[in-house]
């Protein structure tokens, strides 16, 4: 049954709107406890409402809840792999539900659907319930993603005990597999990778319980990671020159020219090149996020040499481009083959610029990281913004890969 230690994986503000939403009033107060941290109150109103018949909440709209945040919103941290092979194919994933679900459906052992309100957490890497997604095209209909939430182990916090999971998830459109964690509480775990290693194992494992599904999974090596991050950072930053070239002066080259002459300095190439991008950086600082339709870059880091250089990062996911660091080092950044991109922060909008999404994209130790800031308009719509950001990150990645 769902207990302290699983809810303390989120906030009580968090319950607030669902709450609300069924119709609750003065929600603040019926869950209030004797501090933040103290979850008792709303533990036991969660528990005496789906004993009531008549009650507002009830285990079905509560499973929805969960769902929403033990596989996606509070999962901000990903460890992100290569899905190679599912069910025996390799290049195509067209998988129909009909020939899936007997197989879903009659292995008890997956929990498939299985109510989160009545989740156990007794045994470490234990199957807590499987989901999964489906679309349809051209009248049939297709697996579109494969979700298992395993709890890790217990965990103490600043909040207390807290129940660890994490959410893998299969995207077969994409091809990826995504280990997805809640960072406040992997923050508590030394050992990340062992977590992720131990679960590979176990879905590959061809006498366990997934042994059907026949996963075969890799790594990206070093460089194709960091020339997929280099051509996200390119696309973007390309796409928002393009609009700053569009609402300088047309005939800015002409201008800066004429001021070097009056000076008497020599109209080399490199002196205007740099008196442009200061003209760039201030209509960047000006229009800010207004400007730039499809998204900008508000992050980096790049090695040159020996030395590792990084713009500044903000809560505002502020576009790099009114900053002297991008234009000093965009040359660099633009010529050479990826293997200088550590990371990237890509704020991208979707839907026509109504949905932005923010996400940090490392390569570290041949592993592919995303990170999902924990702002509240990263959470709205998160299934599809994950899916958009893998969409993105696939298409990105060399051919050859």
């Amino acid at each position: 049954m769902l207990n302290q230690n699983s809810i303390r994986n989120m906030t009580k503000s968090e319950f607030y709107p669902f709450l609300e939403s069924l119709g609750y009033k003065n929600v603040r107060n019926l869950i209030k406890g004797k501090t933040n941290n103290d979850f008792y109150n709303l533990e036991m109103f969660l528990r005496n409402e789906l004993t009531k018949s008549d009650a507002k909440l009830n285990k079905d709209n509560l499973d929805s809840f969960l769902y929403s945040k033990f596989f996606f919103e509070i999962n901000h941290y990903h460890y992100v792999y290569k899905l190679s092979s599912i069910l025996g194919k390799k290049d195509d994933f067209s998988i129909e539900l009909k020939d899936l679900l007997p197989y879903l459906s009659s292995t008890p052992e997956l929990k498939l659907n299985s109510n989160l309100v009545n989740i156990e957490c007794k045994e470490q890497y234990s199957l807590c319930s499987t989901r999964y997604s489906s679309v349809t095209k051209n009248e049939k209909v297709y697996i579109d993603r494969i979700q298992f939430l395993f709890f890790i182990n217990e965990i103490e916090t600043i909040k207390g005990i807290v129940n660890f999971f994490c959410c893998v998830d299969l995207d077969l459109q994409s091809k990826f597999i995504s280990f997805k964690f809640n960072s406040s509480v992997l923050e508590n775990y030394t050992y990340s990778l062992d977590i992720v290693n131990t679960l590979l194992k176990t879905l590959t494992n061809d006498k366990g319980i997934f042994k059907d599904l026949e996963v075969v999974s890799e790594s990206y090596n070093q460089s194709d990671a960091r020339k997929t991050i280099q051509k996200l950072f390119m696309d973007l930053s390309q796409q928002a020159e393009k609009i700053l070239r569009d609402k300088a002066d047309p005939n800015i080259k002409k201008h800066v020219m004429n001021f070097l002459d009056t000076i008497k300095v020599p109209n080399s190439q490199e002196y205007i090149n740099q008196i442009i991008s200061v003209v760039y950086q201030n209509i960047s600082k000006e229009f800010n996020k207004t400007l730039f339709n499809d998204g900008w870059v508000f992050r980096f880091v790049f090695k040159e040499g020996d030395n590792t250089r990084a713009s500044s990062s903000t809560d505002e996911f502020e576009p790099v481009y009114s900053k002297k660091v991008y234009w000093n080092l965009k040359e660099l950044m633009f010529k050479r083959q990826g293997t200088d991109f550590i990371e990237g922060g890509f704020y991208w909008l979707t839907k026509k610029g109504l949905e932005p999404v923010a996400v940090k994209i490392e390569q570290k130790n041949n592993l592919i990281i995303m990170q999902y800031y924990k702002q509240d308009f990263n959470n709205k719509n998160r299934k599809e913004k994950e899916a958009f950001v893998l969409r993105k990150f696939r298409r990105a990645i060399p051919k050859k890969s």
